[in-house]
């Protein structure tokens, strides 16, 4: 079977491309090619030969290529045209990321009619009338929904199984696929043996809209001489100049503490690449997932979209502090530590240092991300 990968977005979407690329690599008669923006081409290049180190069957790449192939589409809102043009071949794949910039989810009850009328009434003007009011402000996503539904053979893909039971109050579940966002690399190796500190990573783009970096921040300045003096914490991520975003005011905060001596590690960088990127996740010591999780607009982490962070533990086999009330993937939640706020961090890290409850959470975070190796996904898609 041959696979085109389509990702039109940002390089730092390469991580789910990676995954993408190793779950099909992962039969060897599948041939998996990769498409790209032609200014991101070298970050193409760069992710091949990622790829081909793993001895991946993953080994060319193109632009706007066109055979007859599964085309998997990572971040189909940002090429809406494209995709478009790609359903006309069917055996569309299409990533859903977060389900409320594609519903109005206010009109559950009419698109849940619009799909039957497609599907069961066979009345393609009655669901076109119904679609037309729930993407009144958007005909392009809705014809693409409408192609997605209506060929037997195109998916809508997200990333776990409670965003796929909340997109089946929307569209038939049999319509949808769940790949993870990450799989489990064997490749990286432990390097937080060699730790002088606990070494906390906060992966992903250095956004104060989706984390609460202010909380975490404000909690260390009432941290112990001695707690600070064990512990060190990395954000991991790059910096974003989209005003959304809000990663100028996670900077300056994070570089006046550093100025007072704390231990932050601050990369003046917008993008870092997947290998650095995987060398430095590689020394954490324990992944914190510092969410907002209510994100406005009826968008929740959890509900309505995912974030990376459980997969990131899943792919280097790290567990994870997360906040109550985020409702992560099974398989991580006996890895994870739960903080009701962000505040009471000194008390969580306290206890893990003063027993043995970080080693034991690393066996288990280890055990659990062999639930996602990329074979197994595989094999989990055409169940």
């Amino acid at each position: 079977m041959e696979v085109e990968i389509i990702e039109y977005a940002n390089p730092g979407h390469f991580t789910l491309v990676d995954s993408v690329a190793r779950i099909f690599s992962s039969e060897s008669k599948n041939q998996v090619s990769l498409s790209v923006r032609p200014h991101h081409t070298d970050n193409a290049h760069k992710l091949i030969v990622r790829l081909q180190r793993s001895n991946l069957n993953t080994n060319s790449f193109s632009f706007n290529k066109v055979t007859d192939s599964v085309k998997v589409i990572i971040t189909p809102e940002h090429e809406l045209d494209y995709l478009l043009n790609c359903t006309d071949k069917g055996r569309t794949w299409m990533f859903v990321h977060n389900i409320d910039d594609w519903f109005d989810l206010g009109v559950l009850k009419g698109f849940r009619q619009a799909t039957d009328a497609f599907l069961k009434d066979k009345n393609p003007k009655l669901a076109y009338f119904l679609l037309k009011r729930v993407f009144r402000d958007n005909p392009k996503k809705r014809k693409a929904v409408e192609r997605i539904i209506a060929d037997a053979h195109s998916y809508f893909v997200v990333i776990n199984n409670t965003l796929r039971d909340e997109l089946a109050k929307l569209v038939p579940i049999e319509k949808i696929k769940v790949i993870p966002f990450s799989v489990y690399d064997a490749s990286l190796k432990d390097l937080s043996t060699e730790n002088q500190k606990i070494r906390i990573a906060i992966p992903g783009l250095l956004s104060q809209k989706r984390r609460d970096y202010t909380s975490v921040f404000k909690s260390m300045e009432t941290w112990s001489e001695e707690l600070l003096s064990k512990i060190e914490i990395d954000l991991l991520g790059g910096i974003s100049d989209a005003a959304g975003e809000r990663s100028a005011e996670v900077v300056n905060y994070a570089e006046k503490l550093i100025k007072q001596g704390y231990p932050i590690i601050l990369r003046n960088s917008t993008y870092i690449e997947l290998d650095e990127f995987d060398h430095e996740l590689s020394k954490a010591d324990i992944i914190l997932g510092n969410l907002n999780i209510d994100q406005g607009g009826g968008s929740k982490y959890g509900k309505t979209k995912e974030s990376g962070i459980p997969f990131t533990m899943i792919r280097a086999a790290k567990p994870g502090i997360l906040p109550v009330g985020y409702s992560t993937i099974q398989e991580v939640q006996t890895s994870t530590v739960f903080v009701e706020d962000y505040y009471l961090l000194s008390e969580v890290l306290c206890k893990m240092i003063d027993t043995s409850e970080i080693k034991n959470l690393k066996s288990v975070a280890l055990d659990n991300s062999q639930f996602f190796k990329d074979k197994n996904i595989y094999q989990q898609i055409w169940e």
